[in-house]
């Protein structure tokens, strides 16, 4: 699954840490990523640092892509 692969990539590099769950959804599991904010130092900056992060991984592996 894409979302396993891109969080699996995202935490080896060690430059951020997004976790992931499933969830159900029209009867079917789902993993999606989540970030649980808990410094108070966070902000939309570093936000989009790791958004930007996740958009590498999936451009630098063809296989993601259909």
């Amino acid at each position: 699954d894409l979302n396993i692969a891109v969080q699996r990539i995202q935490r080896e590099a060690g430059n951020s840490f997004v976790s992931r769950t499933t969830l159900r959804h029209l009867g079917e599991d789902v993993v999606v990523l989540r970030a649980v904010i808990m410094n108070p130092m966070t902000h939309t900056g570093i936000l989009c640092e790791i958004l930007d992060e996740q958009e590498q991984i999936y451009q630098r592996h063809p296989e993601f892509q259909a």
